[in-house]
């Protein structure tokens, strides 16, 4: 059909694939589709959803109009940033979810005009604030103390998608072991892990004695449990284009910590839902865990801010974006 959009995604169960799922449960009825190639010639949009499709636009497609979404990368980058910068003039429009990557396309050599920002969101209403018997309940079914303090870190930050012994340090899975060793020595804490590849953390973790639990969820849907059992949320990724654990942090009442990364500078507003942190200032952030862990009013305030800034992620709300500023100029 011509003015059916395709999402371009692969088969890996991770972020980009259930962006594309929560897309199209919002956009099903404008005719969304997500395939996992476009080896075929389709009239309409055809959205790639990840950055390494830079080299697929060689040539303009007669058929269809071509949005590339590119959430975060490096200048390092050099091989790929070339083929964006060359093949820029044969895509219609460049998406992504943060000023921060807009900036370091910009000054890689794409156009400006051709970028948009929309966020990354999450379906607010899969995650709920846990009382207090369902946090104990889900601690004692995963062996947790019920007293204990519990940190989470649940993205994939390990190279790889077996062990992940060797850390994608991007993510930030070194400064991770790093605050945590450093909470632990004053407060002691249990950390629950989730998502593939976390072995570089669960050995830095048993070489520090700090106990853990790593659970690899089938289902992406039951994340909000996890959430559930948490205290509180750490994010020390060096890059990202999301992430969007501070949003689900926010709408599971869990204060969140992060680095100064992807669109969290956007999203969290230091002090009021959650705090920011300047990348590798792993001694800050652990002073300012304690700090929450140690002032109720702080926790309350962060949950509270939280709950209400969320709302405006909501992919029913994101999606609409998709809709009014990638989709729908494309179609006139």
């Amino acid at each position: 059909m011509k003015n059916s959009i395709y999402y371009i995604t692969d088969s890996a169960n991770w972020v980009i694939r259930e962006i594309g799922i929560s897309l199209e449960r919002h956009l099903k009825i404008h005719n969304f589709k997500m395939i996992s190639n476009a080896r075929f010639k389709f009239r309409g949009i055809k959205h790639y959803s990840t950055r390494y499709a830079a080299g697929k636009f060689i040539f303009k497609d007669p058929l269809a109009k071509r949005i590339l979404t590119y959430f975060h990368g490096e200048d390092a980058d050099i091989e790929l940033l070339s083929k964006l910068r060359k093949n820029q003039n044969n895509i219609d429009i460049i998406h992504t979810s943060c000023k921060l990557t807009k900036y370091h396309l910009i000054k890689n050599g794409v156009a400006d005009e051709k970028i948009k920002i929309i966020p990354i969101g999450i379906d607010v209403d899969q995650f709920k604030v846990a009382s207090i018997e369902e946090k104990i309940r889900l601690r004692e079914k995963l062996g947790i103390p019920s007293n204990s303090v519990v940190i989470g870190s649940f993205q994939k930050d390990g190279n790889g998608w077996n062990e992940g012994n060797e850390p994608k340090l991007c993510k930030g899975p070194d400064l991770f072991c790093d605050v945590v060793e450093k909470i632990h020595n004053e407060n002691p804490v249990v950390v629950l892990l989730t998502g593939p590849a976390r072995g570089y953390v669960k050995n830095r973790l048993i070489a520090a004695g700090i106990p853990f639990k790593h659970i690899y969820l089938e289902n992406y849907q039951d994340i909000h449990k996890c959430f559930a059992v948490l205290d509180l949320y750490l994010v020390t990724s060096r890059l990202e284009g999301g992430p969007r654990a501070p949003m689900e942090c926010m709408a599971s009442g869990i204060p969140i910590i992060s680095t100064k990364v992807g669109q969290t500078p956007e999203l969290i507003e230091h002090g009021k839902d959650g705090y920011l942190v300047d990348i590798d200032k792993t001694d800050k952030m652990k002073d300012l865990v304690l700090s929450i862990l140690s002032n109720d009013s702080i926790k309350n305030e962060f949950i509270k801010n939280g709950l209400e800034k969320v709302k405006a992620y909501d992919y029913q709300i994101i999606a609409k974006r998709y809709l009014d500023e990638l989709y729908n100029p494309l179609m006139k």
